[in-house]
Parts: structure tokens; sequence; C-alpha cells
């Protein structure tokens, strides 16, 4: 199946290749990479980027869907992980960023509380946790009135 894709990939690519949006997708990924221009190239990407970026996601999603879409976004977010968790403070200052933009940006390690979900197993979906939880109204209300007693006492504490 490997193979057949890769086959596949190197047909398109002879096909295509002589297309200009073909010639424009490799000519800026070789600008990048060629360390005689790739600052300013990457320069100029994000200046770009910043002002065209409603253009490119509505564009993105216009001429992608389903899995190929899912295929690019990943794509996108592998360099955004390798690079944006490479120190501490790339990390925080992308998780501002993106804090800002309504998203949460966080690596799957020991020092994150997010889970790697992929490593649950698939039957703690199915469960239903409905029946472990008792909502018991009247005893609730009762421990809350044996709480109140201790109200009083909290409130010392409450300024330390």
């Amino acid at each position: 199946m490997i193979n057949q894709v890769k086959k596949r990939l190197r047909q398109w690519r002879v096909t295509h290749s002589s297309e200009p949006s073909s010639k424009a997708v490799s000519e800026f990924f070789n600008a990048l990479t060629d360390e005689r221009t790739a600052a300013l190239a990457w320069q100029n990407f994000r200046v770009l980027m910043d002002q065209r970026q409603a253009e490119f996601a509505a564009s993105l999603s216009r001429h992608l869907s389903g899995e190929p879409l899912s295929d690019m976004l990943s794509s996108l977010l592998t360099p955004v992980g390798n690079v944006g968790f490479k120190d501490g403070e790339t990390w925080l200052k992308l998780y501002d960023r993106a804090e800002k933009q309504r998203m949460h940006i966080a690596p799957l390690n020991y020092y994150h509380p997010v889970p790697d979900t992929q490593a649950l197993p698939e039957t703690i979906w199915t469960r239903d946790f409905t029946t472990a939880l008792r909502l018991d109204a009247p005893a609730q209300i009762e421990l809350l009135a044996r709480l109140a007693s201790w109200g009083g006492r909290v409130g010392e504490y409450s300024n330390h």
C-alpha cells in the first residue's frame, strides 16, 4: 500500500511539476530552506501570513475537506510542536498567543496535566458514569446544614 502511494506521488509530481502553482510552492520551500535567502523569506512569510491569515484559512477550507484537510492541518501542527516546544520560553510565548486566540496548545508529557487520550482504552468512552454519581438532593442539603455550623470557624482563618 505504501509503495503504491509513493508511486502515485511520483507520478503526480511528474505530471504536475510543470504547473505554475507547483513551481511556486517548490520555489517557496526552496527559499525557506536556502541559507542565503531563508532569513528574508521567513520574514516575508510571517508578514504575509499575518496579513492574509483569514484568506489562507478560507482557501484551505474551500479546497480541502475530510482526510486531506486533517492531513494538512496535522502537517501544519508538526512544525508548531517541534519548534514551539523546544524550550520553556518559546512554549510560554506560544501558549500565551494561542490562548489569546481562544486555543490551548500543550505538549503531552509529564509536566502537563493534559492526558494523552490516544493512550486511554476505548472502553473508557463507552462507560455509563451516571450510575457512579449519586445526586441525592436531601442528603446534599443535610450535608450543607452540618457544614454551616463550621462557617464561623472557617471565617476566622479566611484572612490568613
